[in-house]
């Protein structure tokens, strides 16, 4: 039909944030997809936080090294301010047993007499003990010692003095030093929660672009989200967990798919027929018989869990084995048979499976491939929409229309082809202009 070409040439593009939607899309009439919870309730990353504690591990022997630096510098600072604690004391003891030794020397006053005579009888002039204290010779103080006393009190002061210089040295030191790791630590993240906070403040940008883009009513992706929501409907294991009014709400919007032939009364169409459509989601079906290649692609689904048991048993027998002979002679006991080409051939033939069906490693039920789940549930309206069915008018022409409509990775894959390109040419130096040269290409190539 003409008027569906146009319709969906007319849908807008499907961009890379719009991919992520249509991977990620919400069960329906959920007010938020996974995207949306993340970016109402905060990045919960796991990978984030295995990539952090990565990080960390490969940033501790730096840490390490720079604590233990730190803490040199902190060690020296403490231990020339004990030196000069001792030298300290040192000096003091020494003041006191220089003025000590002064005062034993005094020769005991004489009693009577006037003060020529007494002069006369202590035979000289009166000696000056402050100056011998103080590092002089006095008068007379080259015979009473008060020379040696002075040596050793001056030796002390010059100690105590070379200490104190000791600990500014060591202060400034540390003090640099500190300064020097503060600056390293601001660096960048170093510890288990700065890492997270760090992977995650890189995704908020992305999670703020989506938000405007595909959650605010003037975001060019808002309708588009809506009409995939909406598409949900058509998938009978989600409608069969749905109340009549929840699948009307998810019907009003597939107007916005943009066909012309969404008029208010087909989708009033659609409503009178959805009672019968509910009944036939919750009835019994026959996923496997009634699906044209579905048994091939269980018997392979089986056949290849069925060999990747056997090289894992293969593989536990083989280490127990080794264990054993290990533990009897490691030097005289036979190594066990190598069975590495058996399990290349193994996996030579799980590969020829996997590129028939398109088999993913994570696969091991069809309803966990979206390829084969899509194919069946196709199948599945192609038996209630043909004939004798005819009471499915308006929802065998609606699923037609939006299977029309296939999301597509093609514009991620084409703009991470440009980015590789680019890298190739000019390198990871000129990181500035990466955007600005990504965005000419990808216009340039879309003809904007």
């Amino acid at each position: 039909m003409p008027s569906c070409t146009a319709a969906v040439r007319s849908l807008p593009c499907c961009d890379c944030t719009a991919w992520l939607v249509f991977i990620y899309l919400a069960p329906p009439v959920a007010d938020t997809s996974r995207i949306d919870a993340v970016a109402t309730a905060g990045v919960a990353l796991p990978s984030v936080a295995a990539a952090a504690t990565r990080a960390v591990a490969i940033v501790k022997p730096l840490v390490d090294a720079e604590d233990a630096d730190v803490k040199a510098f902190a060690d020296a600072l403490r231990e020339a301010e004990a030196e000069a604690e001792i030298e300290a004391e040192i000096e003091i003891e020494a003041t006191k047993i220089a003025v000590a030794d002064a005062e034993a020397v005094k020769p005991a006053p004489v009693v009577g007499g006037s003060g020529a005579a007494s002069r006369a009888t202590r035979g000289g002039p009166r000696r000056d003990y402050a100056a011998d204290n103080a590092g002089g010779s006095g008068n007379g103080g080259s015979g009473n010692g008060g020379s040696g006393q002075s040596t050793v009190v001056k030796a002390a002061k010059a100690a105590k003095a070379k200490a104190a210089a000791k600990v500014a040295g060591a202060r400034a030191a540390h003090l640099e030093r500190i300064e020097q790791h503060a600056q390293w630590m601001a660096g960048g993240p170093r510890t288990q929660a700065e890492f997270e906070e760090h992977g995650k403040a890189a995704v908020q940008p992305a999670l703020d672009y989506y938000t405007r883009r595909f959650n605010m009513v003037d975001g060019n992706m808002y309708d588009l989200k809506r009409a995939f929501r909406a598409a949900k409907v058509f998938d009978p294991f989600v409608l069969k967990g749905m109340t009549r009014a929840q699948a009307e709400l998810l019907i009003d919007d597939l107007w916005l798919f943009g066909f012309t032939e969404f008029t208010p009364a087909f989708i009033s169409g659609l409503k009178s027929e959805l009672p019968e459509l509910m009944k036939h989601a919750q009835a019994l079906f026959d996923w496997t018989s009634d699906i044209p290649g579905a048994a091939a692609y269980d018997a392979t689904l089986k056949r290849k869990a069925a060999r990747k048991a056997a090289i894992k048993a293969k593989a536990v027998a083989k280490a127990a084995a080794k264990a054993a002979a290990e533990a009897a002679s490691s030097s005289s006991a036979a190594a066990p048979p190598d069975d590495d080409e058996e399990d290349e051939d193994d996996d030579e033939d799980d590969d020829d499976d996997d590129e028939k069906f398109s088999l993913k490693p994570e696969v091991k039920k069809w309803e966990d491939d979206p390829t084969e789940k899509a194919r069946r549930i196709w199948e599945w309206w192609r038996h209630r929409v043909k004939p004798p069915l005819p009471s499915f008018i308006f929802w065998a022409t609606a699923v037609r229309l939006v299977a029309l409509v296939q999301p597509s990775s093609a514009a991620v894959e084409r703009l991470f082809s440009e980015l590789k390109l680019i890298l190739e040419q000019v390198g990871r130096g000129l990181t500035k202009t990466i955007q600005g040269r990504l965005m000419a290409r990808y216009n340039t190539r879309a003809g904007l």
